[in-house]
């Protein structure tokens, strides 16, 4: 009897509870009817809506446990542009058309409601692929424990269909947590299914995906500023949210298996501009509802002969999906757009009103669409322009040139390598575009990442002046945060340690500043140990030399790494380094956020430190630090506002050393930025030895940021030096007409002996890093060309430069629920351009200089920002703005 009665139990619990059995959702030799619309539309303030709708019936057969049969039966397509799409102000007119999608059926495999793969006619189209992976994954709940998220109290009821857990789960946007929210369904379901008779009370389902935590994620992206969060949502001080994406999918199903209803909600939030109040959206919604489900029929479907597998629901996403296609007539609309664009530069004033900037930018995209043959032919049409004396010939090639630099693509990079190798362009031109390239390329490939360098390192580069330092830069900056870890620890660092090793061994110091650079643009902590032995003493160098050494760790510091932070706080606390070299390091320490207790020694040596300039780096540097207001810096601010009562009160004049930092912050809404103005000050002059000035802006992130860095081995020894070349013709070889003597005896300079004279200039700015350096030679030189070019001055120079560069840009693509990318783009087009004459003026009986200009500068800049989806059936963006 209890026997009879345990089975009868088992055969209840089986019968009633979904997860015991493992074809749920789905029954065996059953067919499901569904129909499903599909709503994907674009929103910004007052403009239309943009978008597109789908309609089809969804056939469903269950062959057998795990393998489900699904056809689509007359698919229809429209294109929206209404005043308003919502959830719940679908247009009822909607003038749909049939498409051709795929007339076979095809194979889902499943494992109970989780969808394992998926088996397509061999034909079948990516775009047409990632619509059924949209649909399909409508239909995807999956009850089991499968996946299951451990460090979550998970807790679900089977007997009563209650309960919340989160597991990994693949769908169209990737391999992501989602919660699911389990309860039964409200009394009054019947007005959600007016048309079911349903033998039994269904329950809901909720899915919630979190894309802050996911093991794979379809997207294509490049130029996202740091920290800017596109993914997930941010909680981090050094995070804002730059865009915000969510997917809410909910399920009304029964215990004994069937979907009856499904809704899936993708939501995007962005500013068409990065930062500010104007905000733009994008949903995607598939409704799913099931029209009727039966014993399965007799009829047979048709299926395709050849087939492949799909292995996963996850959106497919190539670079060729969002790189413009070219077309026949695409050289001829870029040669247009040359011919239009090139006599506006003769007048800058038209520039705005002929759209001058937006067409630079349909040119660039021109350009990103051909290959490496149809570049070929269009570089043969405009390359004829480059030694042309015809200033508006002329301008055609600065036009073309930049366009090139700007397009990012890897026939892009192969095109200026080939000018630079065949030294069409040469010297700053060449340094130019090759720093110009190293920030758009967007496919930092090993075999790209290889072929820059060796550019870079290519002899004949590296004898041409002021390109040799610019190539290296820019393939370092290249190869910050490259995945090709090995690539850059076991070749590219060696090479460049080599390199700064010989440069200090014969003595040559300007290589050796370009090196240390070098290696400091990479941002990687291996750099630590080549720089060791010149900062602890083991290999001697000039004091100036391990300065810049400290000062190239700025970029790494930035990142916070705690490795650079140990190595700068040891030198800081070291009395018995010269003060220039603590100075240095503490100017750096307060970009990598010293700990708690480094700060609280920082702040005690602003009372004990035998050096003045230390501690007024110190006290300086905490004051300010403890005002700053921005988020990203709070970790920084709240340390120095626990320390700032032990900082001393000792006034400290404006030469000595100081680190000036400043924080512009008012709302999430509002563009902020930072600003540094830092240097180490001299003992026996009003100017500092050492200045940097920086500046990020909201949109830029730790890494990136406007600077300019002037540093010399002493202010009062180059001056002396200047002096001495004036005071003694004989030195610089010229004559001179004008008394040293007087000079040097106003400026109260008496003979010293000094190290060797050296120093530098380094400026980032407009995606460009460009590094001078000069030793007493290279300052003798400039003078006496100066002095013998002194004529000439006086006479007239003509001064010409046009740089066309996008200062940023940003792409971020990523799937929707209805297996079309969302996209989002941003560009910040701008020409800096100035044309003209100088004059120099000298009058004998007032002994002035006077400066006579007749240039025209131009500077305009374009905000442009656009977003939408790409709509894979008809191959077109959806966009907005």
């Amino acid at each position: 009897m209890k026997l009879l009665i345990l089975t009868a139990f088992i055969a209840a619990v089986a019968s009633s509870a979904h997860i015991e059995t493992d074809t749920w959702p789905w029954k065996v030799n059953h067919d499901y009817v569904y129909n499903i619309n599909s709503y994907t539309w674009a929103a910004y303030d007052n403009s239309k809506h943009i978008g597109s709708a789908f309609r089809t019936s969804f056939f469903v057969r269950v062959i057998a446990p795990g393998h489900l049969l699904a056809r689509l039966s007359k698919p229809l397509y429209a294109k929206l542009e209404e005043e308003k799409i919502s959830f719940n102000e679908i247009p009822s007119d909607i003038k749909y058309q049939p498409i051709q999608i795929i007339d076979e059926a095809f194979d889902i495999f499943v494992d109970g409601g989780r969808v394992k793969s998926l088996s397509v006619p061999k034909t079948l189209s990516i775009a047409h692929e990632n619509l059924l992976k949209g649909l399909v994954s409508a239909l995807q709940v999956d009850l089991s424990t499968n996946g299951y998220v451990r460090n979550f109290p998970n807790s679900y009821d089977k007997e009563t269909s209650q309960g919340l857990f989160k597991k990994m789960e693949t769908d169209v946007s990737g391999e992501c947590e989602t919660m699911y929210t389990v309860a039964p369904l409200s009394v009054d379901w019947h007005h959600e299914l007016p048309k079911s008779t349903l033998e039994e009370d269904p329950f809901e389902v909720i899915k919630e995906n979190n894309y802050g935590s996911c093991k794979k994620y379809a997207a294509f992206h490049y130029g996202v500023p740091q920290g800017a969060l596109w993914h997930g949502i941010a909680t981090e001080n050094e995070e804002k949210q730059f865009i915000k994406h969510t997917t809410e999918a909910r399920y009304v199903v029964g215990k004994k298996g069937t979907i009856y209803k499904s809704e899936t909600i993708s939501s995007v939030f962005v500013n068409p501009l990065l930062y500010g109040k104007q905000k733009a959206e994008v949903y995607s919604y598939v409704n799913v509802k099931l029209s009727y489900a039966q014993w399965a029929s007799d009829d047979e479907w048709k299926k395709a002969e050849e087939v492949r597998q799909v292995d996963s629901l996850i959106l497919t996403m190539t670079e060729s999906m969002f790189v413009p296609k070219a077309s026949e007539q695409s050289i001829a609309n870029a040669q247009k757009l040359l011919q239009d664009m090139t006599p506006l530069l003769q007048t800058p004033d038209k520039l705005p009103k002929a759209d001058f900037l937006s067409k630079f930018n349909v040119l660039v995209r021109l350009i990103a669409s051909f290959n490496k043959e149809q570049l070929k032919e269009l570089t043969s049409s405009v390359e004829i322009a480059r030694s042309s004396k015809n200033i508006a010939k002329a301008g055609m090639w600065t036009i073309y040139r930049d366009a090139v630099a700007q397009a990012g693509t890897i026939p892009a990079f192969e095109k200026i390598r080939l000018w630079i190798m065949s030294k069409k362009v040469r010297g700053e031109e060449a340094a130019q575009l090759i720093s110009a390239i190293a920030s758009t390329l967007r496919y930092p490939t090993m075999d790209v990442q290889t072929k820059f360098f060796n550019l870079a390192t290519n002899p004949e580069v590296m004898k041409e002046p002021s390109l040799n330092s610019s190539a290296l830069l820019a393939a370092t900056k290249f190869m910050r945060f490259s995945k090709e870890h090995v690539f850059v620890e076991e070749t590219v660092i060696p090479h460049l340690a080599k390199e700064l090793k010989q440069a200090v061994e014969i003595g040559d110091s300007n290589k050796a500043q370009v090196y240390v650079r070098a290696l400091g643009n990479l941002i990687h902590p291996a750099v630590l140990k080549v720089f060791a032995p010149y900062l602890d003493g083991s290999v001697k160098v000039s004091k100036y030399l391990r300065i810049q050494i400290i000062a190239s760790l700025k970029p790494l510091a930035n990142t916070k790494n705690e490795n650079v932070k140990a190595v700068l706080y040891s030198i800081l606390v070291n009395t018995a380094e010269p003060y220039e070299v603590r100075v240095i390091a503490a100017l750096n320490i307060f970009m990598a956020v010293p700990s708690s207790e480094m700060m609280q020694v920082m702040a005690h040596m602003t009372n004990i430190d035998p050096s003045t300039q230390v501690r007024a780096v110190l006290a300086n540097g905490i004051n300010f630090a403890a005002k700053l207001k921005d988020p990203r810096f709070s970790d920084l601010a709240k340390t120095a506002q626990s320390v700032k009562y032990l900082v001393s009160e000792e006034r400290f004049g404006y030469r000595l050393s100081t680190d000036s930092i400043i924080d512009e912050y008012t709302s999430d809404d509002d563009i902020a930025y930072f600003r540094e103005l830092s240097y180490i000050g001299s003992e026996d002059n009003y100017m500092p030895l050492y200045h940097r000035s920086a500046l990020r802006s909201r949109g830029t992130g730790a890494t990136e940021e406007s600077q300019v860095t002037l540093s010399v081995t002493g202010v009062q020894q180059l001056l002396e030096y200047i002096v001495n070349m004036m005071y003694q013709p004989e030195k610089a070889t010229v004559d001179l007409k004008f008394s040293a003597k007087k000079l040097a005896e106003k400026l109260n300079i008496k003979p010293k002996s000094w190290d060797p004279l050296e120093g530098s200039i380094f400026l980032e700015n407009l995606n460009q890093q460009k590094l001078i350096t000069f030793n007493e030679a290279d300052l003798k030189a400039f003078i006496v060309g100066l002095i013998q070019n002194a004529e000439q001055l006086l006479k007239g120079v003509d001064v010409q430069y046009t740089k066309i560069l996008n200062h940023k840009q940003t792409y971020v693509a990523f799937p929707l629920a209805s297996g079309v990318p969302f996209y989002f783009e941003y560009n910040e087009p701008l020409i800096l351009s100035f044309n003209g004459n100088v004059k120099f003026q000298f009058e004998k009986k007032s002994n002035q200089f006077y400066v006579h200009k007749n240039i025209d500068f131009t500077y305009a800049r374009n905000l442009d920002g656009s977003l939408g989806f790409l709509d894979m059936l008809k191959e077109e963006y959806a966009a907005v703005v």
